[in-house]
C-alpha cells in the first residue's frame, strides 16, 4: 500500500533527511509556505502530515485547510518542534491525536513514529551496531512475518531513551563491545526497566564469551550470518516468554524454569526447540551448545 505523506517544512536539509529516511511505500508532497499548503490539500488527501509546528498550527491561516477538510479526523499529524514550542503550543500539543518530534530530529525516530501509525501490529526490532546492509537483507522476509528491523547508531542508543514502539533489541556484540565494554550494567538496567527482550549477534560460535559482560546479559544469541527464519523464531520465543510469567515455585530446589531471562532459560529453550523442531534452520552442534553453556555456574551445569 502506498501512503500519501505531506511534509510542511521550509528547510531543505530537513526535507531531504526525511525523504532519505522514508521507504518506497510513501508518496511525498512538499509544501514550504501557506499557499503551497492550501494547494496540497486541494490536490490529495494525505494519510499523515509531518509539519514544522511554526509553519502549521492553529494560529496560521492555512491550518483551516486541515481543520475544514472532511477527512481531517483520519489524517495523522506529526509535528517537528523546538523545545521552546512545547510551551508556546502547549494547549495544542495536549491533543492525544497529535504527536511530535523534538529537533534535532533523528531519522530512526521518524521511522518509528510512522510505524506507530501504519504498522501498529508490526514487531519493531531495534538494531544496535548493525550495518544498513544487515537490515536491508533481513527486512524483506521479516516484513512478511510482521517484523521490521530499525537500525539506530550505537551512540544514540546509549544517549537517548528507548522508544515505546520497540519490542526487541538486536545487538551486534562484536561491533559494540570494544567501545562499550564496561556498559553492560547500564544496558541491563535500561532494558529491564522496559522489559525488552535482547538478542546478541556474534560472528562465530567460537567467540570468547567468558570475558564479555555485554554478551552475558543477552537473553539469547544468534551466530552470523543471520538466518531470517532463525531470527524470527528466536524473537517469537522471547516475546512469548515476556508475556507469560513463570509459575510460582513449589520448593527451593533450583530448576531450569526458575531462572527467567538467564542463560539457563536460553539452554532450555534451545534444547527444546532446536533438537525437537525440524523446521528450524540451525542444528544444535556441540560447539554451539558449548558456547551457550559458557557462563553457567557448576551447579547450573549439573542441572542440564
Amino acid at each position: 500500500m502506498i501512503y500519501q505523506l505531506l511534509i510542511i517544512e521550509s528547510s531543505n536539509p530537513t526535507i531531504n533527511m526525511i525523504r532519505w529516511t522514508l521507504p518506497n511505500h510513501y508518496s511525498l508532497i512538499i509544501a514550504k509556505n501557506q499557499n503551497e499548503i492550501d494547494q496540497a490539500f486541494k490536490q490529495s488527501i494525505p494519510d499523515i502530515i509531518i509539519a514544522n509546528i511554526a509553519l502549521f498550527n492553529p494560529e496560521v491561516p492555512a491550518y483551516s485547510s486541515f481543520t475544514n477538510h472532511p477527512n481531517s479526523e483520519n489524517i495523522n499529524l506529526l509535528y517537528l518542534a523546538e523545545k521552546d514550542h512545547l510551551q508556546q503550543y502547549a494547549t495544542h500539543l495536549k491533543d492525544p491525536s497529535i504527536d511530535y518530534i523534538l529537533k534535532p530530529i533523528m531519522h530512526h525516530e521518524i521511522k518509528l513514529r510512522l510505524n506507530k501509525y501504519f504498522n501498529q501490529s508490526r514487531t519493531i526490532i531495534l538494531g544496535v551496531g548493525l550495518t544498513q546492509n544487515d537490515s536491508d537483507e533481513l527486512n524483506p522476509q521479516l516484513n512478511e512475518s510482521g517484523m521490521t528491523i530499525e537500525n539506530i547508531p550505537t551512540e544514540t542508543f546509549f544517549s537517548q531513551s528507548i522508544p515505546d514502539e520497540v519490542s526487541c533489541v538486536l545487538f551486534n556484540i562484536d561491533a559494540i563491545e570494544k567501545v562499550y565494554f564496561n556498559q553492560a550494567a547500564s544496558i541491563s538496567q535500561r532494558l529491564s526497566s522496559k522489559h525488552i527482550p535482547t538478542i546478541g549477534l556474534i560472528s562465530s560460535s567460537e567467540s570468547s564469551v567468558e570475558t564479555n559482560p555485554i554478551f552475558q546479559i543477552m537473553q539469547d544469541f544468534i551466530v552470523a550470518p543471520i538466518d531470517e527464519i532463525d531470527l524470527k523464531t528466536r524473537i517469537d520465543r522471547l516475546l512469548e516468554s515476556a508475556i507469560k510469567p513463570n509459575p510460582p515455585s513449589q520448593n527451593n530446589t533450583p530448576t531450569l524454569s526458575h531462572t527467567s531471562g538467564t542463560f539457563l532459560e536460553t539452554i532450555q529453550r534451545t534444547m527444546n526447540h532446536e533438537i525437537k523442531n525440524p523446521l528450524t534452520s540451525i542444528v544444535l552442534s556441540s560447539r554451539t551448545l558449548k558456547t551457550k553453556l559458557t557462563g553457567l555456574s557448576e551447579n547450573e551445569r549439573k542441572l542440564i
